[in-house]
């Protein structure tokens, strides 16, 4: 996830999904897998000839992922954020450095993983969480623990079915719940499975 997109509209959905999902399994805990990756530049300001950076408390105050932790202050319910920085070429050693503040925690667990597009099985990027990643994180899952997927839309007429039969066969599971808007935000899905 990177910074630019914290707030959007889609966090709305997002986070409406996770806390209901929460609330409705009572679970005391989310931990939030961001794959942090920081914003390639700031927008620039010009004013007449001259350029003005945008200061750092403008920006920390629109921009900063560990801002949604004071939803906890509304709901009860703990929240992690893994923000430690996501390079595609360590993608493991990034599991298994995030593995152990996962399984350290006593249950049940929400653990939402948040790769900026979601899961592919081919020509993985930044941007995306592989099948071997999401394994990984579902084995270390003790039962009752609940793993959610972020998943945005592709060029498919069928990218719903085909992304949810991809994280149900990740994880070995069939018993998967997927989760979006009817409106605005249609273009995401969220795959939410709680381990048997």
């Amino acid at each position: 996830m990177r910074n630019q997109w914290y707030g959007d509209g889609r966090d709305l959905i997002k986070w409406g999904t996770l806390i209901s999902i929460a609330q409705s399994q009572n679970f005391t805990k989310i931990i939030q897998v961001a794959y942090f990756r920081p914003d390639s530049q700031r927008p620039i300001i010009k004013s007449n000839n001259s350029l003005i950076e945008i200061p750092d408390s403008v920006y920390n105050h629109f921009r900063n992922i560990n801002d949604i932790k004071r939803l906890s202050w509304f709901t009860g319910i703990d929240i992690e954020v893994i923000d430690d920085l996501y390079d595609k070429r360590k993608r493991m050693d990034y599991t298994e450095k995030m593995l152990p503040r996962i399984t350290g925690n006593n249950g049940p667990l929400l653990v939402f993983l948040d790769p900026d597009t979601g899961l592919a099985v081919k020509n993985p990027g930044n941007k995306h969480v592989t099948v071997e990643e999401v394994a990984t994180i579902w084995n270390a899952l003790k039962p009752s623990d609940c793993l959610v997927l972020y998943q945005h839309s592709f060029r498919d007429t069928d990218w719903l079915e085909i992304k949810k039969a991809e994280f149900e066969s990740a994880i070995g599971c069939n018993d998967v719940i997927s989760y979006r808007s009817v409106k605005g935000g249609t273009d995401v899905v969220f795959f939410a499975a709680i381990k048997p």
